[in-house]
């Protein structure tokens, strides 16, 4: 049986060899920044219009891999296709093309209001409406 400083000794040892190799500290240091910065952003998900569609859109869909779509009320084909960024923790900027004609770009933001699931649509910087985060279905 070993004694209290038996074990002490060990953990100190032990220790002792994980900060003299820089490598290790070096990559649990990289690696703990890297998966706590994985979450997904509280924009993505799909989104419905507060009432009257908000600038002819009744949904918004805003998926993890950079794109989102718009859609007008009834439709299940997208009126607008864009790709959006993070501007901050709780907002991103969207950068749209009609699926009708390409020619036409828009840049829209959007800005999460809480995580109980609003959110704001805005164009220069001007309040379009709300939108409310859709209910996600059960597997």
């Amino acid at each position: 049986m070993q004694s209290d400083s038996g074990i002490l000794t060990n953990a100190r040892r032990q220790a002792g060899f994980f900060f003299s190799c820089p490598w290790r500290w070096l990559v649990t240091l990289v690696l703990s920044l890297v998966l706590s910065g994985c979450g997904p952003h509280p924009g993505a998900g799909d989104w419905i219009a507060e009432g009257e569609p908000v600038a002819g859109y009744q949904r918004l869909e805003v998926n993890f891999d950079g794109r989102a779509e718009f859609f007008a009320p009834g439709s299940e084909q997208a009126a607008l296709r864009c790709f959006w960024a993070g501007d901050s923790a709780s907002s991103i900027r969207l950068d749209c093309i009609s699926a009708a004609d390409d020619s036409t770009e828009t840049r829209y933001g959007f800005r999460v209001l809480d995580k109980g699931g609003a959110g704001e649509l805005l164009l220069d910087g001007k309040v379009l409406g709300r939108f409310r985060a859709a209910p996600v279905a059960a597997p």
